[in-house]
C-alpha cells in the first residue's frame, strides 16, 4: 500500500500527538517528525536539528517519555511514527571542526573529514569528506556503529516504526547495509542524482528523491516541495491551490510514497481537498 507521510518538520512532539486524530480523518498514514538528538545550541533555525552533538534521544522537540506517548497514540489511530536520524556528521562551531558539546567519545573520524566536499557525485568524497563544513563520522568505528545502533534499536523499543536516514548517500556502503534490519518502514534521502547513481543506493530501504525519473518506482518516496527545497532557498513555497493540483498530479500519475511537507501550524494539509487526494 502507498504510504501518505505527513512530515510534521519542526513540530514539537506534543503539538504532534495533539493532531494524530486530524492526520488520521486526512488520510495520511505515517508521521515524520525531525530529528530528536540532542543539540548544540537553542533551536534558532531549522539546521541546528541536523548538527547533532550524540546519539541519545531528546531535544527541544520533546523527549522519550514524549515520543512513547506519541506512538502508542498514533498506533491506536493506525499511523505509524517515523524519526529523522542524522548519523553522516556532528555539530561544528565554525565549519570544518568539532562543536566543543560533542562527546569526545565520538569524535572518531576519517583523514579527509574536515575536508569539504567538491564533488557531490563521488561516493568517496561524499562518505568521508566534510559535508558543508560537518566533519564526517567514521562509521566504520566499532564504537560508532554501537552507538548508532542503540539508538535506533531504543527508538524501535519506544515505538517508533522506521526511521528517515539523512544524507543517505553520505553514508558508506558498508554501513547502510547493516541498516537492513532497519528497513522496513524506513527512507533514506538521496538528492539531486540522476538515475544511473541513484541506483547504487537501492536495496536497502526505500529511497527519497527530488529525481523526476524515479517517480513510478513505488520503492521511492516523492514530494511536490521539502524542506530542503524550501529552506535552503532553492525556491518560494507554492500558493496553496498549485500545491494542491501539484500534489493530485503526483498522487493520481505515481505509484511512489507521496511525502507532504508540513511547517509548524501550517493548516492546507487538514483541507477538504488534501483529504480527498489522500482517500483515492
Amino acid at each position: 500500500m502507498r504510504e501518505k507521510i505527513l512530515h510534521m518538520f519542526n513540530w514539537s512532539l506534543k503539538d504532534i500527538y495533539n493532531e494524530v486524530e486530524n492526520v488520521r480523518e486526512q488520510g495520511f498514514t505515517t508521521i515524520l517528525t525531525s530529528p530528536l538528538q540532542p543539540l548544540k545550541q537553542e533551536l534558532t533555525d531549522w539546521w541546528v536539528l541536523y548538527q547533532p552533538i550524540g546519539f541519545e534521544i531528546g531535544n527541544i522537540l520533546g523527549d522519550v517519555g514524549d515520543l512513547e506517548r506519541l506512538c502508542k497514540k498514533a498506533h491506536d489511530c493506525r499511523i505509524k511514527v517515523v524519526v529523522d536520524v542524522v548519523m553522516h556528521h556532528v555539530a561544528n562551531l565554525k565549519g570544518n571542526d568539532v562543536h566543543p558539546l560533542v562527546d569526545d567519545k565520538i569524535c572518531k573520524f576519517y583523514d579527509t573529514s574536515f575536508i569539504d566536499i567538491k564533488n557531490y557525485n563521488d561516493p568517496e568524497q561524499c562518505e568521508k569528506y566534510s559535508l558543508a563544513g560537518l566533519p564526517a563520522i567514521n562509521l566504520n568505528d566499532s564504537y560508532i556503529k554501537e552507538q548508532i545502533f542503540k539508538m535506533l534499536n531504543y527508538y524501535k523499543w519506544l515505538g517508533v516504526d522506521g526511521f528517515r536516514y539523512d544524507a543517505f548517500k553520505h553514508l558508506n556502503k558498508s554501513f547502510r547495509e547493516e541498516l537492513k534490519k532497519y528497513s522496513i518502514n524506513s527512507f533514506g534521502e538521496v538528492i539531486d542524482v540522476s538515475k544511473e547513481q541513484i541506483e547504487q543506493y537501492k536495496g536497502i530501504c526505500k529511497i527519497a528523491t527530488n529525481s523526476q525519473v524515479n517517480r513510478e518506482d513505488e520503492n521511492c518516496v516523492i514530494w511536490v516541495q521539502s524542506h530542503d527545497d524550501i529552506l535552503n532557498g532553492w525556491v518560494k513555497p507554492l500558493p496553496h491551490e498549485l500545491f494542491i493540483k501539484e500534489y493530485r498530479f503526483l498522487a493520481e500519475n505515481y505509484a511512489a510514497d507521496l511525502l507532504y511537507y508540513c511547517r509548524p501550524f501550517e493548516t492546507l494539509w487538514k483541507s477538504k481537498e488534501i483529504r480527498e487526494i489522500n482517500s483515492k
